[in-house]
């Protein structure tokens, strides 16, 4: 699978592009149902 492009969809939050956090979490299997007010709220 490492040769397959990933394809982001999340969102910017507050003009910042999160996705260093979602590969983070596609990486370690966890998902955070609070991410969203997580990121919104920095």
């Amino acid at each position: 699978l490492a040769h397959l492009t990933k394809i982001l969809e999340t969102p910017y939050i507050n003009k910042k592009a999160p996705y260093g956090v979602e590969i983070e979490s596609i990486k370690n299997k966890v998902f955070d149902v609070d991410l969203f007010e997580k990121l919104e709220s920095e």
